[in-house]
């Protein structure tokens, strides 16, 4: 997603493309490895962005708990560093 705030997921929001089943697995691959890497280090941090913005610096940033992560409503907001995080452990 494209914007120069964040965008939340919203009933409605199109995601489709045309080969939705291929993409879903691939986010679902994503997911799998994030929460693996949070598992182990308690945070990861992505920075989604096009070709050649790499060395803009990010517009803000969005951080999620790893169990916010759902495949089918899941995005990234472009040139926002995403950092998914475990919950807080109990004291």
């Amino acid at each position: 997603m494209i914007a120069e705030t964040p965008v939340d997921y919203f009933e409605g929001m199109r995601l489709e493309s045309d080969d939705r089943a291929a993409d879903l697995r691939s986010v679902r691959a994503l997911i799998d490895l994030v929460a693996r890497v949070v598992e182990r280090d308690g945070r990861v941090e992505l920075y989604p962005v096009a070709d050649g913005d790499e060395m803009k610096p990010p517009k803000g940033v969005i951080e999620l708990p790893v169990e916010s992560l759902v495949a089918d409503r899941f995005f990234f907001n472009e040139r926002f560093m995403h950092v998914v995080a475990a919950p807080p452990r109990a004291a």
